[in-house]
């Protein structure tokens, strides 16, 4: 089996993290992947996983081809690539790609299937650009959407649009969950001992965006029953713009990490994830389990979510690694925090990271 995995940017993010993970996972298993982005080589200075994930690139040899320029230019090299590489599937995590390996199928008569995964919530698209997705999505032989909550909001724009009723006729999405490539992340000693004298400390790991809810973290950080906790901030670019009117005794328990991944940031027993996703007035579709608490988890490090966003993966409510909070109760989280303990058994974390094991995303999307 041959797959190509085809995204249309590779900086640090979900979607990007998937891909690679997709292919890290199918290159280990012997069957040969390669990844084509739909841009250029990142700008100079921008973190991306392939700078930081070299090491493991090259030992799985993954291939990362970038098809800079015009559409029109990419069309053609994408061309070249699917008429010369004799590949078995397609997984599309741009849906303009998957409209160009459909169309060349048409053309070279091989026998590819199309997969895409749509791994957005279409609130968070503008209208335009949510109806030319919902058009690109037919394109495909198989479509996928990354959470319940993502697959509702889908299955809403259908259903008071008669638009996008329309563009979504010949086919609907199914929920496939996310995963994470284990070997990326190996168990530490920070899941050994629950009673160690580290530090607690807040964790924040995303964008600058607003809905990723960094004012939220903040706000949090500063409340009374947490001002010893240490702050760690994991972002892909300089968060001290957000900083800057702190009183300084506030920025002293700061640190920031910036553009590096998961695997390379060494995680306390005390820590404690903050994903306080927030998507406003459509709240109803929020997917709190994100790629990183995802990954978290698979550490023994539990993160706390906004309320009603575990519906995707409710198993990492009951195994404790995840707890759901109401964030316009922010003395409540803090107390909630401050008397939250965990206590891992073996079993359990391996439970833990045999669910989120990219190999069962894979099973979906390649059957």
């Amino acid at each position: 089996m041959r797959v190509l995995i085809i995204c249309d940017s590779f900086g640090i993010g979900g979607i990007q993290r998937l891909a690679l993970d997709q292919s890290y996972h199918l290159n280990k298993s012997n069957k040969p992947s390669e990844i084509v982005i739909l841009s250029g080589t990142p700008r100079n200075g921008t973190a991306t996983f392939q700078d930081n994930e070299k090491d493991l690139i090259t030992k799985l040899s993954i291939k990362i081809k970038f098809l800079p320029g015009s559409r029109k230019k990419q069309f053609i090299e994408l061309y070249k690539i699917i008429n010369n590489g004799n590949f078995d599937y397609v997984i599309a995590h741009s849906l303009r790609g998957a409209v160009f390996v459909k169309l060349f199928r048409f053309r070279i008569k091989k026998k590819y299937k199309i997969v895409a995964t749509i791994n957005q919530l279409p609130i968070l698209s503008a209208p335009l650009q949510r109806a030319k997705r919902f058009f690109y999505s037919q394109f495909t032989d198989k479509l996928y959407i990354f959470s319940a909550a993502a697959k509702r909001d889908w299955q809403n724009n259908k259903k008071k649009n008669v638009l996008f009723r329309i563009l979504l006729s010949k086919k609907d999405v199914e929920l496939v969950r996310l995963g994470v490539y284990l070997p990326r992340i190996p168990v530490k000693d920070i899941v050994k001992d629950v009673y160690s004298n580290t530090p607690k400390r807040l964790v924040f790991i995303g964008r600058l965006t607003a809905w990723k809810g960094l004012q939220t973290f903040l706000d949090l950080a500063q409340q009374p029953r947490l001002n010893l906790y240490e702050i760690l901030i994991v972002t892909p670019t300089d968060p001290k713009p957000y900083l800057l009117n702190f009183d300084d005794d506030f920025k002293k328990r700061i640190t920031c990490i910036i553009g590096k991944s998961i695997s390379q940031i060494d995680f306390n027993r005390g820590d404690l994830h903050i994903y306080p996703a927030n998507y406003g007035k459509n709240s109803e579709f929020i997917e709190g389990v994100s790629i990183n608490v995802m990954e978290m988890a698979c550490l023994g490090v539990p993160s706390f979510i906004t309320k009603g966003g575990a519906e995707t993966w409710p198993e990492l409510i009951e195994l404790g690694i995840v707890a759901e909070v109401d964030w316009n109760q922010l003395s409540s989280v803090a107390d909630f925090l401050e008397n939250y303990s965990i206590n891992f058994q073996n079993n359990k974390l391996q439970e833990i990271r045999n669910l989120l094991n990219i190999e069962n995303n894979l099973k979906s999307v390649l059957s």
